[in-house]
């Protein structure tokens, strides 16, 4: 039997919020007519896990279980009811929605004076939140209310407030839901495509950046900048050169935390640009830049669990991937058992997609560390529950991290078996690019009758293709996922991975 997302809801409530609950559903129950809220809220409540059989021995006996179907409706009213009622004080929108609801019942009352305060509180926390898609719907209120109550004075001065207003207003409008399709729009290329390894697909990214230079007025409202810089962000993440990307990101945040209003109302995308700009700086190797901006989405104050699970999922993928990148291998290994104590606490929140980004680090973490059987389950974890809505990109890079994985351990007839399989994979998808199919071309070589078998002038072979590759702007992505000439590296000069990155690392911090 499906619970209908009622358990999980419910599962998402802070303490305080189930404290609201049950002090609200308290008042609603006075009447007697749905006194189960609270008793079904505490069944679902003290369950870690649904399971509708467990659930049904433990209640069968309870009030509530005889119209189990209709007091899990109300219970779901109930919640929502007193989630909008608990949260409405901290966001601008849904106090405006409150005034204009409230507006309506007290205007069919008849209650003029006291309608006409709500619309002029709601109208003023529209200015100041920037929220202009209201006001259009205050002043049509305003104007109902002065013609019903005969008010010929306020009725002129709305008039000529709404004419001096008008032009600007409707400009406004029509220039933020435009740049805002935009917006959508390059999300939605960056997510079919990701990072562009053709021109045509690149000249898709260039469209939306030039479409939304033509809309942009001398003088935008503060929304229409951020627009405009959240499309330039997807452009500029679909270059080779990532300075651009970071000063973007840095402006978006710069002209963002000028504006208290929007942050507050805007919290979680607050901190998903904090991530995209701590992103930028690592790329970078901007390490005071990256540790500052890590303090700040550590103590970004957590409004609900959404943002409490994403802090989670920015502060450990970058921990991890900071490590890696620097061949700290050994001490990533170290905050494994606390990652995977916090998928399993927020597992069930994440996208997929941060599933995968954090068995990507365990995989590539263990093969760091030379625990090769570790990451192979890990890399196998990528294929086998690799989500449909997710670019192939990790999947194509398992494909190949497996065959590594199968070198390292000297599996030839898994590694000949997998290289089959590979092969046939990316013929069938038409996406073999220059370094893939080197690198199968490189493992298909290795493969000889006495087992897996190179010599060190076939790995300098491969380092020399492997940099010729790297000049591509087209084969970027690959490269952001895997340092392949470090490992060759290794492989040339007979050592670990780990000293080969950390030497390399060490190097880099030198010439900064």
């Amino acid at each position: 039997m499906e619970e209908s997302g009622l358990f999980e809801l419910i599962k998402t409530l802070n303490k305080t919020e189930k404290r609201y609950f049950k002090k609200y559903s308290s008042l609603h129950n006075s009447g007697k007519r749905h006194p189960h809220a609270a008793l079904l809220f505490d069944a679902f409540e003290k369950m870690p896990e649904y399971d509708y059989d467990r659930f049904k021995a433990q209640n069968k006996s309870k009030p509530f279980y005889k119209n189990l179907a209709s007091e899990k409706q109300h219970l779901m009213r109930i919640i929502l009811q007193s989630l909008n009622e608990y949260h409405r004080s901290n966001n601008k929108k849904t106090t405006i929605q409150f005034h204009l609801n409230t507006f309506e019942l007290l205007f069919q009352k008849r209650q003029y004076k006291i309608a006409e305060k709500h619309m002029v509180k709601a109208l003023q926390l529209s200015y100041d939140s920037g929220n202009t898609i209201y006001i259009l719907e205050i002043y049509k209120a305003l104007g109902k209310l002065y013609q019903h109550s005969g008010n010929l004075e306020k009725m002129k001065k709305l008039l000529d407030k709404i004419k001096h207003e008008e032009k600007e207003l409707f400009i406004s409008i029509e220039k933020e839901f435009k740049l805002n399709t935009i917006e959508f729009k390059s999300y939605y290329v960056s997510r079919k495509i990701g990072y562009p390894r053709t021109k045509k697909a690149h000249s898709e990214y260039e469209e939306l950046l030039q479409s939304s230079a033509a809309i942009v007025r001398k003088n935008p409202s503060f929304k229409e900048k951020l627009s405009l810089l959240t499309i330039k962000n997807f452009y500029y993440d679909s270059l080779p050169d990532k300075v651009p990307l970071m000063k973007i990101r840095e402006e978006w945040m710069k002209l963002a935390e000028t504006n208290e209003n929007y942050l507050a109302d805007n919290s979680m995308q607050y901190l998903v640009s904090l991530n995209n700009l701590v992103n930028s700086y690592d790329e970078l190797g901007m390490v005071n830049e990256v540790e500052k901006t890590l303090e700040k989405i550590v103590k970004h104050p957590h409004k609900n669990l959404d943002e409490e699970v994403r802090t989670f999922i920015y502060y450990y993928n970058l921990k991890l991937t900071n490590l890696i990148n620097a061949g700290d291998f050994d001490q990533c290994l170290t905050h494994f058992p606390q990652v995977e104590k916090g998928l399993d606490k927020f597992g069930r929140w994440f996208h997929p997609e941060y599933k995968l980004s954090f068995r990507y680090l365990f995989s590539y973490g263990y093969f760091g560390a030379q625990k090769f059987q570790q990451a192979l389950k890990w890399a196998n974890e990528i294929i086998i529950n690799y989500p449909n809505e997710t670019l192939e990109e990790y999947y194509n890079f398992a494909r190949i991290f497996i065959l590594i994985i199968y070198f390292e351990l000297d599996y030839d007839g898994l590694l000949a078996s997998d290289l089959r399989s590979a092969n046939r994979y990316f013929n069938k998808q038409k996406k073999l690019f220059a370094l893939e199919k080197t690198m199968l071309d490189f493992m298909k070589a290795a493969l000889k009758p006495e087992g897996v078998r190179t010599t060190k002038a076939e790995f300098t072979e491969l380092k020399r293709k492997i940099r010729e590759h790297k000049s591509s702007r087209f084969e970027q992505q690959l490269f952001s996922l895997f340092d392949w000439e470090s490992w060759v590296d290794s492989k040339i000069k007979d050592t670990s991975l780990e000293k080969i990155m950390k030497d390399k690392s060490r190097m880099q911090m030198k010439e900064k």
